[in-house]
């Protein structure tokens, strides 16, 4: 990927940045932190909503901390809802 995208590959730093991008996938997903059970659909939805939003703020011009801040955001509230719906069972 990074090489598609920049036309070199940094092996010291190759993926540095993009736990907060995985994390979020397999939250939006729909994986379970408590126990985690999740489908592999799910995660790969997950990735796609995610990738769209990351472009559609880069496209929007929204500062990098500021996106990061919005992923975080979306990562606590989807946890919460985990968490409701866990509480509800």
């Amino acid at each position: 990927m990074q090489v598609a995208r920049i036309g070199a590959m940094d092996f010291a730093n190759a993926g540095s940045g993009y736990e907060m991008d995985a994390i979020a996938s397999v939250i939006v997903g729909g994986t379970s932190m408590s126990g985690g059970k999740g489908k592999i659909a799910g995660t790969v939805m997950g990735t796609l909503i995610i990738a769209v939003m990351n472009n559609l703020l880069n496209l929007l011009g929204v500062p990098p901390f500021l996106r990061e801040a919005f992923k975080g955001f979306i990562v606590v509230i989807a946890v919460l809802l985990q968490k409701k719906e866990n509480a509800s069972e």
